[in-house]
């Protein structure tokens, strides 16, 4: 499995996807549309359903970089 941007005419979608094989063809299937690409990245929902899936993983993790603060002028 794994996730898929999808672009409609005015927005783009976050989509889990189903790669499988039927006879000698590979196929997608969609298992679900998880919502608006752009408010789980404003929102930071995306991050955190991301770093809740490696607990559930034997052999994956999601690598990541504290997000940059601006620095302080005074």
């Amino acid at each position: 499995m794994f996730f898929r941007a999808k672009s409609s005419l005015k927005y783009t979608y976050l989509q889990l996807v189903e790669g499988f094989r039927q006879g000698k063809q590979v196929c997608q299937r969609v298992i679900a549309t998880l919502g608006r690409l752009d408010q789980f990245q404003t929102s930071g929902t995306l991050d955190c359903l991301l770093q809740s899936g490696t607990h559930l993983s034997q052999h994956s993790a999601v690598l990541s970089t504290p997000a940059q603060t601006p620095p302080n002028p005074g």
